[in-house]
């Protein structure tokens, strides 16, 4: 068993390796990226709302996210 799970994990950490190697990282340029900046807004649009705070209570709204 425990040759499996140590098998497992070489695999995923091989998985994994390949995968952050074949993407790179970049911060978002408001500007440079307008179109792809804004589809994100548009996707987590609710999330972003103000709360509600009849809808929360007895949580205490986030007025601000």
């Amino acid at each position: 068993m425990a040759s499996i799970l140590a098998m497992a994990a070489c695999t995923s950490g091989a998985a994994q390796n390949a995968t952050i190697k074949s993407n790179k990282f970049r911060w978002l340029d408001a500007l440079k990226d307008a179109a792809l900046f804004g589809q994100i807004k548009a996707a987590f649009v609710d999330e972003l709302k103000a709360d509600d705070p009849e809808k929360v209570k007895p949580v205490e709204p986030q007025l601000y996210k």
